[in-house]
C-alpha cells in the first residue's frame, strides 16, 4: 500500500476546494427509525440529493469523514480504512471514471442500500455502500446506483 500522505496528496488532487468547502458547510442528516414499502428498486440516485450515511451518523458535515480518514478529525467516525484505502488507492491509479464504473455495477454483491424520502425529496444510505456513497460525494460525481427504498411516514408514499 501507498505511503498514507501520498496517497492522500493524489486523491487531493481530484477535489477542488470550491466542492470541499461546499462539503464542510452541508450539514449531514441522520434517520433513526424508517419504514419503507419494502421492495427496492434499482436507480440512479443525485449524490446532491443524498443527505446522510447511516454508517458515519458521528459526522455533523461531509467533509468530517474526509478529515478523520486524514488523521485530522473525529477518531471516532466509523469508517473502514481497509474499504477507504483500497477504493482511494483505485481513483489514484485508474482515476474517478473507474471508480464510476465499479461503484456503479449492478451486479456487484454489495449493492448500495438508500432510503428515499419523496416529502423531503432526499436519500439516505443505509448498509451496504457506505464509503462507496461517500466517496462519490467526495468526488462530486453526479448519480450513483442504488437499491432504493421508499420511506412512509404514517404510511404516505411518494415514487421518486
Amino acid at each position: 500500500m501507498r505511503d498514507r500522505v501520498e496517497t492522500n496528496r493524489q486523491l487531493h488532487s481530484w477535489l477542488s476546494d470550491s466542492h470541499l468547502l461546499t462539503l464542510k458547510h452541508e450539514k449531514t442528516k441522520n434517520y433513526t427509525s424508517f419504514e419503507t414499502d419494502a421492495t427496492p428498486m434499482s436507480m440512479e440516485v443525485p449524490t446532491n440529493k443524498i443527505v446522510g450515511i447511516g454508517r458515519f451518523y458521528r459526522a455533523t458535515n461531509w467533509l468530517d469523514v474526509y478529515n478523520a480518514y486524514l488523521g485530522i478529525g473525529d477518531s471516532q467516525i466509523n469508517y473502514s480504512d481497509e474499504k477507504f484505502s483500497h477504493l482511494i488507492e483505485l481513483i489514484n491509479d485508474q482515476g474517478p471514471a473507474a471508480f464510476v464504473r465499479i461503484a456503479n455495477r449492478e451486479n456487484t454483491i454489495e449493492p448500495i442500500l438508500a432510503v428515499y424520502n419523496g416529502q423531503l425529496d432526499e436519500y439516505y444510505v443505509y448498509g451496504n455502500g457506505s464509503h462507496r456513497t461517500y466517496l462519490a460525494k467526495l468526488l462530486n460525481i453526479e448519480c450513483i446506483t442504488c437499491q432504493v427504498d421508499i420511506y412512509r411516514p404514517a404510511n404516505l408514499m411518494v415514487e421518486p
